[in-house]
């Protein structure tokens, strides 16, 4: 049997996307390699374990400083890390503690453990948003850019249809929205001369809720939905969304879907600088002017994204995994 383990982070203030990528992952590798059994590791809060059980996983739980004892004791031909800031000295204490060789491969990484690495998957960070493959002077193969994004099964098949009316706005910040950006957004959006439909969706770690509710007292314009599992038909049924640099922004750019994504933090600002539709949120003077300069250019708007790509290496990654068993 081949024995993947994939070890990820999430949480308030690294989010839960590489949590969302991670278990989208393991779909495929489970339905491709049909003898593949995963397990995931973290040290992430309980909310994110049950998050990635309830996706029909294995998780091993443990402290941030027990994570390469764990992983070492566990038996697997593939290591597969989703987490930021990895560094050589970490894949090297458990390449020292396992008798047992193993594939590594490293998921939106720069550092260079990827110098140590059999595959590198980098669609957003180091990628410089180019699709490109590659193998580098150190023997490490490179898949890069939006084409390597793994968009959830549930959207395939589906495009937005465009209306030419921009009255439903989707707000969407994230499992955690750690800037809050659900409740400044929604403030600047119910000041504006344009009366929207707006649906707000928070997640399992949002912790903002009781100013939340200060916002909704008497409004019949608002709609939140908390730790939704139907993202694409929520999408779909909306006009605009509004969100942050990640897994929405992608997943509406492959829909078709007009947004805007907002830097949560200057890490974001570094790695999307200058990306389409992101933004901070402090240069935007007037946001329904915005809203409406991007909706009115949907002609435009499909033509760039058309040439990134977004999501449609997915079988590429896997197959490039699955060779490494």
């Amino acid at each position: 049997m081949n024995k993947i383990v994939i070890y990820t982070e999430g949480g308030f203030y690294l989010g839960l996307g590489n949590i969302y990528r991670m278990t989208e992952l393991g779909k495929l590798l489970k339905s491709k390699g049909k003898d593949a059994q995963i397990t995931f590791v973290t040290s992430s809060e309980d909310y994110v374990v049950n998050l990635i059980k309830n996706r029909g996983f294995e998780v091993k739980q443990t402290a941030v400083n027990e994570i390469i004892s764990l992983i070492s004791n566990l038996d697997f031909n593939i290591l597969i890390i989703d987490k930021l800031g990895i560094e050589e000295t970490f894949i090297k204490a458990i390449k020292a503690l396992k008798t047992k060789t193993f594939k590594v491969v490293l998921f939106g990484n720069i550092s260079t453990a990827n110098q140590i690495a059999d595959l590198v998957i980098n669609a957003i960070i180091g990628s410089d948003f180019s699709n490109k493959a590659y193998i580098d002077k150190y023997g490490t193969k490179y898949l890069t850019g939006p084409k390597c994004l793994t968009i959830r099964e549930e959207f395939k098949h589906h495009a937005y249809v465009y209306r030419n009316q921009c009255e439903k706005i989707l707000l969407l910040f994230g499992g955690t929205d750690q800037t809050n950006y659900s409740c400044k957004v929604l403030n600047d959006l119910l000041k504006s001369n344009i009366q929207y439909n707006i649906t707000l969706v928070i997640g399992k770690g949002y912790k903002f809720l009781e100013e939340l509710k200060g916002l909704l007292s008497e409004l019949n314009n608002v709609t939140v939905l908390k730790d939704i599992n139907n993202v694409n038909k929520v999408m779909l049924a909306n006009d605009f969304l509004i969100t942050s640099p990640g897994t929405a922004l992608f997943e509406a750019l492959y829909l078709g879907l007009p947004c805007l994504a907002l830097y949560q933090n200057e890490s974001q600002k570094e790695i999307f600088r200058d990306f389409l539709f992101t933004k901070s949120y402090e240069e935007i003077t007037n946001l329904s002017d915005y809203i409406l300069e991007i909706y009115k250019d949907y002609k435009n708007y499909l033509k760039k994204i058309d040439e990134l790509e977004v999501g449609k290496g997915k079988n590429e990654i896997i197959n490039n995994i699955i060779e490494l068993i």
